[in-house]
């Protein structure tokens, strides 16, 4: 197989065939795909940037009362509040944005 063979191809994405390797990704992506995926990575950074001075600042607030750390590792990961705060606010956008006389 030629180099550009392994450069370009169906999209992994979605079988579009204007495929093109994206090393970052690792894998072939058309545009379209290409471009969905860097803006999740921009905005999965952009949350952490912003919210993790506001975790270190939390936690060291919780550990100087006494908390065990192993106990705060515990709850960051249930996140469910976070993820339900997050499907409530997409929902109340897409009623916002909704159509009079109901969605489209």
């Amino acid at each position: 197989m030629s180099r550009v063979q392994r450069l370009t191809g169906d999209c992994e994405g979605c079988g579009r065939p204007d495929g093109v390797w994206q090393p970052h990704f690792e894998t072939v992506y058309c545009p379209v795909c290409a471009a969905k995926n860097d803006d999740y990575d921009s905005a999965r950074l952009h949350l952490f940037n912003l919210i993790r001075p506001l975790v270190a600042v939390w936690r060291e607030h919780w550990v100087a009362r006494g908390m065990s750390p192993d106990l705060l590792e515990e709850l960051v990961d249930n996140t469910d509040e976070l993820v339900e705060t997050v499907k409530a606010l997409n929902t109340r956008a897409e009623a916002e944005t909704a159509p009079e006389g109901g969605r489209s």
